[in-house]
């Protein structure tokens, strides 16, 4: 039979507070977290626990004290009582029951009475019963939160974020008053995961920005669509590139800035994954994107209201990267209809004109590439 005093290094009269500071000791010494790729700590911390659970529990520790000092308990075999004969119908027929005095009736209600108080009794000491282990078991289950939450400090304090992350969230709600400093320590230790990953995000510090996001991603609801963006450009500028379309994709199902997270994707299938397929595909989702926004702002006739100053840079690399892929795709008649656009609204941006001449050239009609290289030139003189 295992000894769980020598387990646990307490003496037969340990108290329960004895039990349970000797628990949580061993607890944080044999924890699996601390102690990876040793199953050998893994099973005592098991067999720990299972002390701890044993003599924390009054009923338990009873059992167990018992069969520790005389063995398996004896077990007593059911008794079976024979149901007496029914006696003749003549006893029946011819009996006819005294009538109770008053001194009787008196002793049976005294008798009704002592039962109806004895039941009461023991039904009032079951309920004593129930919600003395009730608070047994609620005092065993804030012993084992308060343990988890050390351990998820002392992670923090290890620099082993991810599983102070995980043991923090595995408690679940917070009770009201009794777990204040539980609740502060999450709301705290998401707000420096925040700042940590925006500030390494805007110092170019991509790399550490990631891992700051990820645990955000991974253990929040990251309601800030912001910083799933953030997490989306990091893993772009780290050379990430399908992970960055997973995030990029994600954004575009909840409706964020379609614009801009079409076009960051369609770079990253020229420039990293080098589909031109895909490339094009995205590109013109993001016109399509686009088309809808200046209507929507500026009406049906956005076509001879827009100019360069009136759209951000990311306007200009959607039509430019589009044409581009007309280009290389051997659609040129595509490119150059896309070009007279990007003329329209950008005039002084000479890509416009390569483009253009570019085109005309793969159609065959040199008079007209030689027009767009000139004026190109002129553009670069100015």
């Amino acid at each position: 039979m295992i000894d769980y005093y020598q387990i646990l290094g307490l003496p037969e009269t340990a108290s329960s507070g004895d039990i349970k500071t000797a628990f949580k000791q061993l607890a944080v010494k044999l924890h699996p977290d601390k102690n990876p790729n040793r199953p050998d700590l893994e099973e005592q911390f098991k067999t720990v626990n299972e002390a701890y659970q044993t003599l924390n529990n009054p009923y338990k520790k009873a059992r167990y004290d018992l069969q520790r000092k005389f063995g398996t308990p004896y077990e007593y075999e059911p008794i079976t009582y024979e149901r007496p004969a029914s006696p003749p119908p003549s006893y029946h027929r011819h009996y006819r029951s005294p009538k109770p005095s008053h001194q009787e009736n008196w002793k049976a209600t005294l008798y009704a009475f002592g039962f109806t108080f004895a039941v009461a009794c023991v039904v009032m000491t079951a309920i004593g019963i129930k919600n003395y282990y009730d608070s047994i078991q609620e005092e065993e289950r804030q012993v084992t939160r308060r343990v988890t939450f050390d351990n998820a400090k002392l992670f923090y304090q290890g620099g082993n974020l991810d599983s102070a992350f995980i043991l923090v969230n595995s408690l679940g709600g917070f009770a009201e008053n009794l777990e204040v400093d539980m609740e502060n320590f999450k709301i705290d230790l998401i707000s420096e995961m925040k700042e940590n990953g925006l500030t390494n995000f805007r110092n170019g510090n991509y790399q550490q920005a990631i891992i700051y996001l990820e645990l955000l991603d991974k253990y929040t609801e990251m309601k800030e669509l912001s910083l799933k963006e953030s997490l989306a450009l990091s893993y772009k500028y780290q050379k990430e590139p399908e992970k960055s379309i997973y995030v990029f994709t994600q954004l575009l199902l909840r409706g964020y800035r379609k614009i801009f997270a079409y076009v960051q994707m369609a770079e990253i299938y020229r420039d990293d994954l080098g589909s031109l397929v895909e490339t094009q595909k995205h590109f013109e989702l993001a016109n399509l994107a686009a088309k809808e926004y200046y209507e929507s702002a500026y009406g049906k006739a956005y076509a001879v209201i827009l100019h360069e100053n009136m759209l951000p840079e990311l306007h200009f690399s959607l039509y430019t990267g589009l044409a581009d892929s007309y280009l290389k795709l051997g659609e040129a008649e595509k490119a150059i209809s896309i070009t007279q656009w990007n003329l329209q609204v950008w005039p002084s941006r000479q890509e416009n004109y390569l483009i253009a001449a570019t085109g005309y050239s793969m159609l065959g009609d040199e008079v007209l590439a030689k027009e767009y290289l000139t004026a190109m030139q002129k553009i670069a003189r100015r």
